[in-house]
């Protein structure tokens, strides 16, 4: 895959997790609703990452500061 089609990829993958933190605020399931929120940060901030760095596969953490450090 292109660096392009890589960031698409983190980009598409986040959004469908917003989709899903959205259905689950509006059931009012919101400890699920904050961890679908969090995938959907940490995959906009992988895509970041691979845009910026050469290499087209981001760190393998969960922990947004440390993707940007």
């Amino acid at each position: 895959m292109t660096k392009e089609e890589h960031i698409q990829y983190w980009l598409k993958s986040a959004k469908d997790d917003l989709k899903t933190a959205d259905h689950l605020f509006k059931t009012k399931r919101y400890q699920h609703c904050l961890f679908f929120a969090h995938l959907h940060l940490e995959k906009i901030c992988k895509a970041i990452w691979v845009k910026y760095n050469k290499t087209n596969y981001p760190p393998k953490i969960h922990n947004l500061n440390k993707i940007f450090s």
